[in-house]
């Protein structure tokens, strides 16, 4: 029995060896491509940007056919059925609370089965750019690189804006305001930052930094058919990470969608945007405490099925991932003998357990930046203070 569960270990490892290859394998080639079409950036815009998207899916698609198809994720959308389906078919922000390992991951998956993947587009850490196969694929398709600190990204959040204007295709922008995932440490540090600037507290979210918020909104506001409200709950948060996921595990999550017209957002300056998004956030919370209570969202509940279409395109990446190797192992055969291919495949092994291992670090909240523990000085005006925070993840 101890032989057959190690057995079954080993074939285990070695399948998603092969996963990390194709996806390794995919991204430089994913990364090639959109390499090939940049001159098309300054000379057709609009197909760049259509072309970028499309291989930016092939390449995220081999993250939520992990999510789907290897491990599963058990998705419970609640909201209204018409809103949710317009998100793919408009250009929006999608406001998200920063919550758990992998609630990137599961806006992924309802993006994917609302068919809107490869037009997503996000804020994050600039240092993520420079990270082959994912971050590059970020680069090319043109979403914003931040460094945490407003003097710095202020010149680089007015470019992506400027981009997104000149953006024809629908595409929906993630932000977390909060500027870094939730802790019990961090949360604690937020409650009494509130509490020393005369703010209410927020129970379940970090308070806003809404300057980010702010700008993108006010800039954006007559691009911007709407702002979606997504507040994401995991019934076992330390159960619910992508470690799980490569052991074939179960990840439940409820994710509630709503859609707010911009006609609704007060937006018209900077200040109003910002307090737009505290009031925001102060929903969030009660929305939050609901679950909290009660196991579910309140409202409709949507059915949202997996699609197969991910599926298919991974055995597709396994069949050509798995010529590509073959012959370079023939080439290596023929050219330096066995011993060089007992090399390669050693060295394919050892990248193969790197890049597995930074995958999972960059996924652990518990290995997070310590972004959001920071001693804020606290100023005469609580707004002013808050902008000072006003950074974004």
């Amino acid at each position: 029995f101890r032989a057959n569960k190690k057995h079954k270990k080993m074939i285990k490892s070695l399948i998603l060896s092969w996963f990390i290859m194709v996806y390794f394998t995919t991204g430089i080639m994913v990364n090639m491509l959109q390499l090939c079409i940049l001159p098309l950036f300054w000379i057709h815009r609009h197909t760049y940007q259509i072309l970028t998207t499309k291989l930016a899916y092939c390449l995220f698609s081999v993250i939520t056919f992990l999510a789907e198809w290897w491990g599963q994720t058990k998705l419970h959308m609640y909201g209204i059925d018409e809103d949710i389906r317009k998100i793919s078919k408009e250009k929006s922000l999608t406001v998200i609370n920063h919550y758990g390992d992998i609630d990137w991951l599961t806006c992924w998956v309802f993006a994917e089965r609302l068919g809107f993947l490869g037009r997503t587009n996000a804020y994050i850490k600039d240092i993520i750019k420079y990270v082959p196969t994912m971050g590059w694929c970020w680069w090319f398709a043109g979403w914003g690189f931040l460094k945490r600190n407003w003097k710095n990204d202020q010149t680089q959040m007015q470019k992506h804006i400027d981009a997104c204007k000149q953006n024809k295709t629908n595409y929906s922008i993630t932000l977390f305001s909060e500027g870094t995932r939730r802790t019990e440490e961090k949360l604690k540090a937020s409650q009494e930052f509130a509490i020393k600037n005369g703010k209410k507290p927020l129970k379940y979210h970090l308070y806003p930094r809404t300057k980010g918020f702010a700008v993108v909104v006010h800039n954006l506001k007559d691009h911007f058919e709407a702002i979606y409200d997504a507040e994401i709950a995991f019934p076992e948060p330390k159960k619910s990470t992508v470690a799980a996921l490569f052991n074939k595990g179960v990840v439940e999550v409820h994710i509630n969608l709503r859609r707010i017209p911009m006609s609704e957002v007060k937006c018209q300056t900077e200040e109003e945007a910002a307090e737009y998004c505290v009031q925001l956030y102060q929903q969030k919370d009660e929305l939050m405490e609901y679950f909290e209570k009660n196991g579910k969202f309140p409202g409709e509940r949507i059915n949202l099925p997996r699609t197969p279409f991910h599926l298919y395109l991974f055995i597709f990446h396994n069949v050509w991932a798995g010529l590509l190797y073959a012959s370079l192992i023939k080439y290596c055969v023929a050219l330096y003998g066995s011993p060089a291919v007992l090399t390669f495949i050693g060295c394919i092994g050892l990248l193969t357990f790197v890049l597995t291992k930074v995958l999972l670090r960059f996924t652990e909240t518990k290995k997070g930046s310590s972004f959001g523990l920071k001693k804020e000085k606290s100023s005469s005006s609580g707004q002013n203070n808050n902008d000072e925070r006003a950074k974004i993840d």
